[in-house]
């Protein structure tokens, strides 16, 4: 029992894993090879998913990775990513935030598709000041983006919102409509 993977040419994908996962922890590297990568699939339907823990090693995390990973309630990704495939975290439920890191430049559609079933508010915090490029749609239930020059981490590392008066609220508010 334990992370399934297979190598290709960059390095290490992690394809899945055999059993019940709670916690999972994602090596940086296996037999001295780089873990790169998450396939498309991996972890689709793992309902006993309740953390992840990223390598920073890793750069892609495919289509339909973490799609409907129910009690997933913690995501912090790797400061290296440069893509996230399409469904990749739809509708995991019980996170409450996450933060999309600068090197990110692909997001897939409905990436990150919440879905506040449990009435929770949803942030997406981006650690830069423009939506990458490369991000091909939005959309979102319940959910609030915030650009880095509307957030801060705190001093335990933890994304918030920086005070703003009711001009740059209004004026945040209505830049977000648009993403």
């Amino acid at each position: 029992m334990g992370l399934k993977y297979k190598a290709t040419k960059d390095g290490i994908t992690i394809t899945g894993y055999d059993g019940k996962i709670i916690d999972l922890v994602i090596p940086d590297a296996i037999d001295g090879i780089p873990v790169v990568a998450i396939d498309d699939h991996a972890f689709k339907y793992c309902y006993s998913l309740k953390s992840i823990k990223f390598p920073n090693s890793i750069t892609k995390i495919g289509n339909y990775a973490f799609f409907f990973c129910l009690d997933l309630e913690e995501i912090k990704l790797p400061m290296n990513l440069k893509s996230v495939g399409d469904y990749a975290f739809m509708n995991v439920s019980k996170v409450e935030y996450i933060v999309i890191p600068k090197s990110v430049e692909d997001v897939g559609v409905y990436s990150f598709a919440f879905h506040s079933i449990y009435g929770i508010m949803k942030k997406i915090f981006l650690e830069r000041k423009r939506v990458p490029k490369g991000w091909k749609s939005w959309h979102f239930d319940n959910v609030f983006v915030y650009l880095k020059d509307r957030w801060e981490y705190d001093e335990n590392g933890i994304p918030v919102v920086k005070w703003m008066n009711e001009e740059e609220a209004y004026s945040f508010l209505e830049e977000n409509k648009r993403l």
